[in-house]
C-alpha cells in the first residue's frame, strides 16, 4: 500500500512581537506566511510564541515581587509617619511645623493610595498569566 503524505494547508498567518526593549518588531517573530506552511513552520512559530510567553510570565513575576516589596515598605513608612504625627499632635508647633506635618501625612496617604492601585493592577495581571509558565512544546 502506498503511503500518501497529508496535504499541506494553505494558511495566511502574520504575527509580530516587539523586542523586549519595545523597539521594532523582532524579525524572528514577525513573519508573514501567505504561501504553503508546514507543520515544522507551525512548531517553530509555536516555540517562538511560547518563548515570548515565558518572558512575559517571568517579567510579570518580577513585577509582582517588586510590587509586594514596595507595598511592605510603604506600609512601614505609613506606620512610622502616623507615629510621628501622633507624637507631635499635641506639641506646640509653629504654623510652619503644623503645615509640614500635615503635608507629610497627606503625602504618605497619597503614596499609600498609589501603591494600592499598583497592587490592584498587578493582582489583575497575576490572574491573567499562568504561573508557573507552561512547558514549551517539544518537537
Amino acid at each position: 500500500m502506498k503511503h500518501t503524505p497529508p496535504p499541506i494547508v494553505n494558511v495566511s498567518i502574520s504575527l509580530s512581537f516587539p523586542h523586549s526593549d519595545g523597539t521594532d518588531n523582532d524579525p524572528e517573530c514577525s513573519k508573514s506566511h501567505s504561501e504553503f506552511i508546514t507543520k515544522n513552520d507551525l512548531r517553530e512559530m509555536e516555540q517562538r510564541i511560547m518563548s515570548k510567553l515565558d518572558d512575559l510570565i517571568q517579567a510579570s513575576a518580577t513585577l509582582s515581587t517588586a510590587s509586594d516589596a514596595l507595598s511592605v515598605k510603604l506600609d512601614a513608612l505609613e506606620v512610622k509617619v502616623d507615629a510621628v504625627v501622633a507624637a507631635l499632635q499635641n506639641a506646640d508647633l509653629p504654623p510652619a511645623g503644623v503645615a509640614a506635618l500635615a503635608a507629610l501625612k497627606a503625602s504618605t496617604t497619597q503614596a499609600a493610595a498609589a501603591g494600592d492601585k499598583v497592587d490592584a493592577e498587578v493582582a489583575k495581571l497575576d490572574t491573567i498569566l499562568p504561573t508557573p509558565a507552561p512547558a514549551a512544546p517539544t518537537a
